[in-house]
């Protein structure tokens, strides 16, 4: 088993279909189908199924598709922290996974001030719900998550800043009068989905007016924009939103907010790529939030937010 045999495995099970991996390994289908009979005769095991509607794993195959993806990974790893040792420019590639909101309004311009400064890093980018990042991060297929909400990680984490979670809507609503008004359930990863229920029921025992549900934050911001209704969502996601924003507390009094957090792979410490990485974030939002509170123009909408929530 080499390279090649490791991103054929991976590649067929992206695909569960022997002409499209052929196609994207720009190979022929019967060569493909080949080196998968002379891999199945090597170990001795069959490890794919075929069927009309394509192919499926054996266990056989789910375990060798798992061992070739971090195997694959750590060999592409090595070469670049070699590569790195040989250049006195920084180089190398940066797994990195996001939260959806984070890689939209954060992201573009973290990495362009990062590329500023480091043009031969590459980044390969995954961008997701913070639960299935964090699933990645543990999987070892990314490593570096930025993630957003309460996660146990037991390896190097920093906490880069907190949001408010608030009430949007074009209309200045009284929180008392949420359950008589029509609502745009904002479906976000499981956690802060069960907190933001958790947060209803301490404070009505009905249920509310849900008239639509979403997990898209495009679709959610414009159903508010038409004055549809409102809606509980991160702070993040409404800074192209012009509407009444009120960030909520708990009954207790303490804010509802949410945590962004850099988590890192221990082993990650070894690729300078990273450890620069890492440590250019940190110094990116540590400044960003100590300039926001001198600058109005600086993100009005957001900053704001911040500002008022946590003075």
């Amino acid at each position: 088993m080499n390279d090649n045999d490791l991103h054929f495995l991976m590649t067929l099970n992206q695909e569960r279909s022997l002409t499209k991996a052929a196609e994207k390994l720009f190979i022929s289908q019967p060569a493909l189908s080949y080196r998968i009979r002379a891999l199945e005769k090597e170990l001795g095991v069959p490890l794919f199924l075929r069927s009309k509607s394509g192919i499926e794993l054996t266990p056989q195959g789910e375990f060798l598709v798992e061992f070739a993806t971090k195997q694959f990974s750590q060999i592409q790893r090595m070469k670049e922290e070699i590569h790195a040792i040989e250049s006195e420019e920084l180089m190398g590639t940066i797994h990195l996974g996001t939260s959806l909101v984070f890689a939209r309004y954060e992201l573009p311009m973290l990495i362009k001030e990062f590329l500023d400064l480091y043009p031969k890093v590459k980044f390969n980018v995954v961008s997701s719900h913070s639960s299935n990042i964090f699933t990645m991060l543990n999987n070892q297929e990314v490593s570096v998550g930025i993630i957003r909400g309460d996660f146990k990680w037991h390896e190097e984490s920093h906490i880069l800043f907190n949001e408010p979670i608030c009430l949007a809507s074009m209309t200045d609503y009284k929180i008392e009068d949420l359950p008589d008004i029509s609502r745009i359930k904002f479906k976000t990863d499981p956690v802060l989905y069960h907190q933001i229920n958790q947060w209803w029921n301490e404070r009505f025992n009905v249920e509310p007016r849900v008239i639509i549900e979403t997990s898209n934050t495009d679709t959610c911001l414009e159903m508010l924009k038409a004055g549809i209704g409102y809606s509980i969502v991160p702070s993040l996601g409404l800074q192209d939103f012009n509407g009444f924003v009120q960030p909520v507390k708990w009954l207790s009094g303490e804010p509802f907010s949410r945590q962004t957090n850099l988590f890192m792979r221990s082993q990650a410490n070894n690729q300078p790529s990273i450890r620069v990485f890492t440590d250019f974030v940190l110094k990116y939002y540590g400044e960003k939030f100590r300039d926001s509170k001198n600058s109005e123009e600086q993100r009005k909408n957001i900053m704001r937010l911040y500002l008022d929530f946590f003075e």
